[in-house]
């Protein structure tokens, strides 16, 4: 997606408002003018306007999340309980594999889904192609994935995180695992 920069002057009660919703949702000044900005018109005019990710990559990412999942929790001795769903039996407990590529560095988890298991295991791969994995409780995902964009369609259903936040609350590391995905 193609962007081009212009200068904009506003009233500085409302660029504090702009702060700070950039703040509450960690992003830039600039991409919370543009979220907010998209969200309004969407709102306004009843259109869907293009987002980062659009169908058919969004479609490639969850097509290489169902095909990486597996493969991680296979090393991990994790049971899938039902095909193209990854969510796994690991110990008595189930979990939940979210997977970032190197070029994402963000998992995204549905309400329903961190509500119904035991652990978010967060993998997350690494620039030599290997995944640092992190496991969240329910509760830690809650208390610190940042929302879905109001112009989502899956706003309010489905949060995201980062490798940093991981990191950042002390999430427990699993390990790190290099796979063969060619």
């Amino acid at each position: 997606m193609e962007r081009k920069s212009f200068g904009i002057r506003m009233e500085k009660i409302l660029l504090a408002e702009v702060d700070d919703y950039a703040a509450e949702q960690e992003m830039t000044r600039s991409l919370a003018i543009e979220e907010l900005v998209r969200s309004q018109l969407q709102w306004t005019t009843g259109k869907t306007l293009a987002q980062n990710q659009d169908q058919e990559s969004g479609a490639a990412a969850a097509k290489w999340g169902r095909e990486t999942a597996p493969m991680i929790a296979k090393h991990f001795g994790a049971v899938q309980i039902r095909p193209n769903v990854n969510e796994f039996e690991i110990d008595g407990s189930q979990i939940a594999i979210k997977t970032a590529s190197k070029t994402n560095k963000k998992i995204g988890v549905y309400n329903t889904v961190r509500d119904r298991v035991t652990y978010i295991w967060g993998a997350f791969q690494q620039k030599d192609d290997s995944f640092d994995i992190y496991e969240l409780t329910p509760k830690t995902w809650k208390d610190h994935a940042k929302k879905a964009t109001p112009s989502s369609p899956n706003y309010g259903k489905l949060t995201f995180m980062d490798e940093s936040t991981c990191r950042d609350h002390s999430c427990r590391k699993v390990g790190t695992l290099t796979l063969n995905l060619s």
